[in-house]
């Protein structure tokens, strides 16, 4: 049942891992009358293709399990990291609201970016100097959105759909940010 769960690659959720997570923690929070707060930081790796295309994709896959080990320390005891999904991960963050969830999204992509794109970790693993171009380097884009009221699969499905539509806005306009997602006064 573990693997099921679990992305073979990164050794994070991967997204059952992440529906089989959450339900358990919203059903424990249901049995005890406990209100859930949860935010989930939608993020998706800026450039990725270029360095697969690049420097093949065990490049790639060291890239993404270098990205795991950040989103895990991210997390830390707050919550758990995902591979949602190719190069698209989520960071979920129980009882978290949004000043938190900002703080923890704006420190997860000051540290994606201080790796300098891992050309480091990349020269070492290739045994040569590899040179990325700025506007080529790994970043990545960041959607956050929270409730302070997640009782079932319908709240949770929202709240990604939130954190995925701060993304899009993301990517089709700078890469390399983060966004809140702030529901339209109706």
């Amino acid at each position: 049942k573990e693997s099921s769960l679990t992305d073979y690659l990164t050794g994070l959720k991967n997204r059952n891992g992440f529906y089989d997570s959450v339900t358990k923690i919203m059903s424990e929070a249901n049995e005890s009358g406990r209100v859930l707060d949860i935010a989930v930081l939608y993020i998706d790796l800026d450039n990725f293709k270029y360095y697969n295309d690049t420097f093949g994709h065990d490049v790639g896959d060291l890239v993404l399990k270098e990205v795991a080990n950040i989103l895990t320390e991210s997390a830390s005891d707050r919550g758990f990291a995902v591979r949602y999904g190719g190069d698209e991960f989520l960071i979920v963050l129980i009882d978290s609201g949004k000043d938190e969830a900002m703080a923890i999204a704006k420190m997860t992509l000051d540290v994606l970016l201080g790796k300098n794109g891992y050309v480091n970790e990349i020269s070492s693993f290739l045994g040569r100097r590899v040179v990325v171009k700025t506007e080529k380097k790994l970043s990545c884009s960041i959607g956050v959105s929270n409730s302070d009221n997640v009782k079932n699969n319908d709240d949770l499905t929202e709240l990604l759909k939130y954190a995925d539509s701060s993304l899009y806005d993301i990517k089709n306009s700078t890469k390399c940010a983060v966004k809140y997602y702030e529901k339209e006064e109706r």
